[in-house]
C-alpha cells in the first residue's frame, strides 16, 4: 500500500515501500496501464463529474499529450464543436476579459477590427458571444465548468516528461508526468524539480497506480483549451443557432 513522506517543499508525497523495478517494456505499456486506472486515480469522487472523456495522444496545437482527461460537472446537453484556432482564440479573450471592446479583441488576437467581425457574427449566432456598444461578451453559462488534465509519460527520462508537462499547462488545468513506480521511488531530484514547476507526478506499476504528488491547478485562457473543451465536453448552445451548430460541424 502506498505510504506518505514530506517532500522538501513540505507537501505531502505518496510512494510505495516496494520500488521494485519497471516491467514495463515500453512507454506505450505504461501508458495502457495508466489510462485503465486514470478515471480513480485522476477524478475524485466528489468531483460530480457529468460528463468524462479519457484522449490518447489527442493533438493539441504542436503538443501530443499521452492521455488527456477532460471532466465536466454540467447537467445540460452541450453539442461538440469544431471552432477554428481563431474562432476559439477570440473566445479565449473574451473568457480571459469577460467584457472586451471589438477593437481590444482584435488587438489581442493581432488582427483589425474589420477582419474578425464574420467570426464574431458566427460566434453570436452559436451563442458564445453577446454583442453590445461596440463591446464583446462572453455567454458564462455557455462555456461548461470542464476541468483538463494533459499527462506525459516516460520510462526514465523525467526531463523531457517535465519540460512536455510543462508545455501543456497553456491549455490543462493540471499537468502530471507519469513514470514507473521504482523509478520514481528512486528519484528525489525529479520530484523537487516537478513541484518546483507545478506538475504532478504519478506512479505506475503493473498492478496499480497513483498520484505521488498532486499538480498544482492552473486557470489556462488559451485558444487551446477552449478547443480541447469544445471539441470534447462541448459547449451549450441555444435552441435558435440550431442551424449554425450544424454548419460548425
Amino acid at each position: 500500500m502506498p505510504r506518505e513522506m514530506a517532500s522538501s517543499g513540505g507537501r505531502r508525497l505518496r510512494y510505495h515501500s516496494d520500488v521494485s523495478h519497471s516491467g514495463f517494456r515500453s512507454e506505450k505499456e505504461l501508458v495502457a496501464a495508466l489510462r485503465n486506472r486514470s478515471e480513480t486515480v485522476l477524478w475524485s469522487p466528489r468531483a460530480s463529474a457529468r460528463t468524462y472523456q479519457i484522449l490518447s495522444e489527442h493533438q493539441v496545437g504542436a503538443c501530443i499529450p499521452d492521455l488527456l482527461l477532460v471532466r465536466s460537472r454540467t447537467t445540460e446537453d452541450r453539442t461538440p464543436l469544431r471552432l477554428s484556432y481563431y474562432e476559439c482564440a477570440l473566445v479565449a479573450a473574451a473568457l480571459k476579459h469577460g467584457t472586451i471592446t471589438v477593437a481590444d479583441l482584435a488587438a489581442s488576437t493581432h488582427s483589425a477590427p474589420h477582419q474578425i467581425g464574420k467570426q464574431i457574427v458566427r460566434l453570436v449566432k452559436l451563442g458564445l458571444l453577446r454583442e453590445q456598444h461596440n463591446a464583446i461578451q462572453l455567454r458564462a453559462r455557455r462555456m461548461p465548468a470542464a476541468h483538463v488534465v494533459a499527462v506525459e509519460a516516460k520510462l526514465s527520462r523525467w526531463r523531457d516528461a517535465l519540460l512536455q508537462a510543462v508545455e501543456y499547462l497553456r491549455f490543462a488545468n493540471e499537468a502530471y508526468i507519469a513514470m514507473p513506480a521504482g523509478f520514481i521511488g528512486r528519484n528525489v531530484r525529479a520530484l523537487d524539480a516537478c513541484a518546483e514547476a507545478g506538475v504532478g507526478v504519478i506512479a505506475v506499476d503493473e498492478i496499480d497506480a497513483w498520484v505521488v504528488l498532486p499538480a498544482e491547478p492552473h486557470s489556462p485562457c488559451s485558444a487551446e483549451w477552449v478547443r480541447v473543451v469544445s471539441q470534447s465536453v462541448g459547449l451549450s448552445q441555444p435552441n435558435t443557432s440550431a442551424k449554425a451548430s450544424r454548419q460548425a460541424r
